[in-house]
């Protein structure tokens, strides 16, 4: 459905037919349910990294043409164990180069501003404010 409405919002011009092999909300994919996460660090490198700055502003975009909300940004919180500690590092060298704010947590911190959660020692925490979730079922139907 991202790629009709992408395609009919560049090229108005164009008659757009999606089709569909199941019915609306099928849990054969990826998009049916309540929610799934968003989040703006990824180990993977800049390419998801910058894939997902885009990514937000178009959300925006569908919420201003549907007049519904459908990102709700809750903080997210990522944590390594001591031995993935160069994915940890390679997360934060790609926030550093995309300009993209974060908080390194302490296990102690994490604790103090969620006490439900307990991190071992020598984990890294990381904090991303934009993170969240998106309601997926109502971003299929915008």
């Amino acid at each position: 459905s991202a790629c009709a409405w992408r395609l009919r919002q560049q090229h108005p011009e164009l008659s757009v037919l999606l089709v569909e092999q199941f019915d609306f909300g099928h849990a054969q994919g990826s998009s049916h349910g309540h929610s799934r996460i968003i989040r703006r660090i990824y180990p993977e490198g800049d390419f998801y990294t910058e894939m997902l700055l885009d990514s937000y502003n178009l959300w925006a975009e569908l919420e201003a043409e549907a007049g519904v909300s459908l990102l709700i940004q809750t903080g997210g919180i990522d944590f390594f164990p001591p031995e993935e500690k160069h994915v940890a590092d390679k997360v934060i060298a790609a926030c550093n180069r995309n300009n993209i704010s974060y908080e390194v947590w302490t296990p102690e911190k994490t604790t103090l501003r969620h006490p439900l959660l307990t991190i071992p020692q020598g984990y890294t925490v990381l904090f991303d404010s934009q993170a969240g979730l998106l309601k997926a079922t109502k971003s299929v139907a915008a």
